[in-house]
Parts: structure tokens; sequence; C-alpha cells
């Protein structure tokens, strides 16, 4: 009976751990991802830097055509812009019945825009101490253009040779572009006095404006 009250006041019953409530941590958000940049002609370059993401062959440094298309996306199609330069002219008359004959250092510039349409003027003083040059050239000999087109690499057409004081004819000019940055400028013409040619090679400047 003893035992038995002894185990009746032992200590209550053990129920075991207590399960602990579980926490949430805080989380992080991840770094946001861009996605790439859209190249919708598959040429390597997204648009933004394609000038022109529909057409696989145009894209910067790309090869320039003689297509009216700024292939290379560099601002220009094919050699529009502005170009400059140096030349020379020869010109030869007979006075009096002796001949005579100049050589002029000119500077050249020319302008084109689209296929139809180049301005250009070649400047060429004339040898202020020369009274005889200045007599029948004045001076300076100056040509430019008319009625002149252009058509991929060349351009043709007339020209105007005049000076400031004495004189004017018209003649013949032709550019030749050897590359897109360069060209040769040429112009001739005859009268039954005086012969005039000049020769002018210019590099692309920048745009035309």
């Amino acid at each position: 009976m003893i035992a038995l009250a002894l185990l009746a006041c032992g200590s209550p019953k053990d129920s075991g751990p207590v399960a602990e409530t579980a926490r949430t941590e805080p989380t992080t958000p991840g770094p946001t991802t861009t996605p790439p940049p859209t190249d919708v002609d598959g040429d390597g370059f997204p648009e933004g830097t394609d000038c022109d993401d529909y057409a696989p062959d145009v894209f910067p440094g790309a090869t320039e055509l003689w297509n009216q298309v700024d292939d290379d996306c560099d601002g220009r199609v094919d050699a529009d812009g502005a170009f400059a330069g140096a030349g020379i002219a020869l010109a030869s008359t007979v006075y009096e019945g002796t001949p005579y004959q100049w050589t002029l250092d000119c500077s050249a510039t020319l302008d084109r825009i689209g296929d139809a349409r180049v301005d250009f003027v070649v400047t060429c003083p004339t040898d202020p101490g020369d009274a005889l040059a200045v007599q029948l050239l004045g001076v300076a000999v100056v040509l430019t253009p008319i009625d002149t087109a252009a058509v991929d690499a060349a351009a043709w057409g007339g020209a105007v040779t005049y000076t400031s004081d004495t004189w004017a004819a018209d003649g013949a000019a032709t550019a030749t572009w050897s590359g897109f940055d360069q060209l040769t400028l040429s112009s001739s013409l005859s009268t039954t006095w005086l012969d005039v040619s000049v020769s002018a090679a210019m590099d692309w400047t920048g745009p035309t404006k």
C-alpha cells in the first residue's frame, strides 16, 4: 500500500519536447536581367547600333557599295559629302605672235548631294608679279559647274571657267572617284586664243551641311 501511494504522488507524466514554430526568413530579390537587344536581321549588330536592322548587309564596318545605300552606317550614302583638295591649272595662249604658258596652283572644293547634284569651285590664282598673266588671265582662274550630274563613281557635265575681270568660257568637267573618299576633278576648255586644263585631287572632309 505504501508503494502504491508513492507512485501516485510521483511527478506528472512527461509529454515530450514542444515543437518550435517555423520562422520565415526574409528573401532578397535577385538581380534584374535585361533582355538582350533585338537583332532583327541577324547580322550581329542590334537595333540602335545597326542603322538598318532589316538589312543584313547593312551594319557598321560593312563594305560600302555604289548602291545609294549607307552600307557601313557612317552617315553618308556612297560618296555623298564634302571634298577638298588641291591641283594645278595649265593655261596657254598666243599673244601678239608669242606663245605663253602658265602653271597655276589651285584649291578645290566639291559637294556631292545625291545622284543629280554636284557643286564645286576650283580657284587658281595667278602670280600678281606676272603682269601679262594678270592681264590675260585675271587675278585668278575659277572653275564652277553647269548642268553636272553624278552617277555612282563619276560625275560629268559642263563647267564654266572664268576670271574676275577678263573673260569667261564654257568647257567640260569630269569628276571621277577612285574610292568613296577620294576623287579627281578635271576640266578643259579651248577658245580661239586660250587653252585651259585643270586637274585637282580631293579627299572627303565631312558631311555636306
